[in-house]
């Protein structure tokens, strides 16, 4: 067994003619020896000229909250400056234009339920309430389908009413705003089944107003 790497290992001095050297003299230098080659491992230099020039790339005394950056060729200080503590649970590393803090609002450290946004509560971030959809088909709008709940669908299935184009109004639909009708357009009732009677509910207190000009 070898002294090295746990311990630096003691050879006795030899005397020509004195001393008589033994196989285990020179067996004990050859272990030891490979002992160094084994946690040297091979190349020990890198890319430098010799050991002692790549260490010296790693012996930079950075200031005070500065890390050591590569260049490429050597090793040198950052110019941000970086925290040297934890900061507390949910904050994350963002810069302040000048060096590198923790975020003064904290963050999930987990993901939500599926559909759920980040959002601010005033002071952290945290998902929302709300579920959203992951695609939205062209034409259809968000609407609130149930409690917390965001949809995509049609102007109809969301209950509006599209006032571009041309649109069958499926279902009871209450309007408690004024509805404006532009000089050149008409507001018709149109029954094409002709079997059933076409009636325009009111709630109480409300009438239906007609100008003829």
């Amino acid at each position: 067994m070898t002294t090295y790497p746990a311990g630096i290992k003691s050879f006795t001095t030899k005397t020509d003619h004195v001393d008589t050297v033994f196989a285990a003299h020179v067996n004990d230098m050859q272990a030891e020896i490979t002992a160094i080659e084994t946690e040297l491992g091979t190349t020990p230099k890198g890319g430098s000229t010799d050991v002692k020039t790549r260490l010296g790339l790693y012996a930079t005394t950075a200031s005070s909250g500065k890390v050591l950056i590569g260049n490429g060729t050597s090793y040198g200080e950052s110019t941000p400056t970086y925290p040297s503590a934890s900061g507390t649970a949910g904050q994350v590393l963002i810069a302040d234009g000048t060096n590198i803090i923790y975020s003064t609002p904290t963050y999930p450290n987990a993901s939500a339920t599926i559909g759920k946004l980040l959002r601010s509560d005033g002071t952290n971030f945290a998902a929302s309430t709300l579920t959203f959809p992951d695609a939205i088909t062209s034409g259809y709008v968000l609407y609130a389908s149930d409690t917390s709940v965001i949809s995509a669908g049609t102007p109809d299935t969301a209950g509006l009413v599209d006032k571009t184009t041309a649109q069958t109004v499926g279902g009871a639909k209450k309007f408690t705003d004024d509805i404006s009708i532009d000089t050149t357009k008409v507001l018709k009732w149109d029954d094409a089944s002709a079997t059933t009677t076409t009636r325009v509910t009111l709630d109480t207190g409300y009438t239906i107003e007609m100008y003829w000009v």
